[in-house]
């Protein structure tokens, strides 16, 4: 009988923590720091004020190197960006989709020092 009625208990608090969640939307406006920016890809073009961006743009050249180039603005105008050349930046820059929330850290000098990416369903796609 014990058993049953802690099956019951997790089976509903399973249910329950799934339905919680379900259709999750977060809104990710741009927001700029000293050295800190972060938005959502989606939330960003979607944007009443037509002034917020955010992205990053990878490349290559033929001697084999890479970079990688994140910039972002928010509604009032501020800008922000950042280059790497270091292979991990290149991989999580072009790992971003459609439904990404960015974030990434300059060192003060115009490189990155950190880049977060999450591709995940809360965030809004990017749409005209």
């Amino acid at each position: 009988m014990k058993a049953r009625i802690m099956g019951l208990a997790v089976f509903s608090a399973v249910a329950l923590a799934g339905t919680a969640f379900a259709g999750l939307r977060t809104y990710n406006q741009v927001s700029l720091g000293a050295n800190y920016a972060e938005g959502g890809l989606g939330d960003a073009r979607a944007s009443a004020n037509g002034t917020e961006y955010i992205g990053c743009r990878v490349g290559a050249y033929s001697s084999g190197s890479s970079w990688a180039y994140c910039f972002a603005r928010d509604q009032y105008g501020n800008t922000l960006s950042c280059t790497s050349f270091a292979p991990q930046f290149v991989t999580a820059a072009a790992s971003i989709g459609p439904t990404a929330i960015i974030a990434f850290w300059t060192d003060g000098s115009g490189g990155c020092s950190n880049l977060q990416v999450t591709n995940a369903s809360h965030g809004s796609p990017v749409a005209p």
